[in-house]
């Protein structure tokens, strides 16, 4: 008999907190699950987890080749960047309102905006 070495994945459901080890022959960089117990898919994505809305999860199902699997990566890479943005204030609101009423050209206004 052939022995098969598998690494073994534990995964708790971020939501509703259940656990299932997984065991697989190598650790993948992405792995989606559906958690059985709350029915919602969660994401193991470059070492973080991450809930996916239903288009994304629908792109994920309809991958048939390399192609769409680089895109619907790349899409995911696009959600995470987005999602890990930090939230606007209000007093960020203020600081532009500030920075725009000082604003005296075009130029100055473009600068206010597109600031890194």
């Amino acid at each position: 008999m052939k022995t098969i070495s598998c690494t073994r994945v534990s995964f708790i459901c971020p939501i509703c907190n259940a656990t299932y080890d997984i065991f697989l022959r190598k650790q993948p960089q992405l792995m989606m699950i559906h958690c059985p117990s709350c029915k919602k898919f969660v994401s193991f994505y470059n070492g973080e987890f991450h809930i996916f809305n239903q288009i994304t999860v629908s792109k994920i199902k309809s991958i048939k080749n390399k192609r769409d699997a680089i895109a619907v990566i790349n899409d995911i890479n696009e959600q995470i960047k987005f999602s890990n943005r930090s939230a606007i204030t209000s007093d960020d609101v203020i600081n532009l309102k500030i920075a725009l009423g000082q604003s005296k050209t075009f130029t100055d206004v473009m600068n206010v905006i597109c600031k890194k």
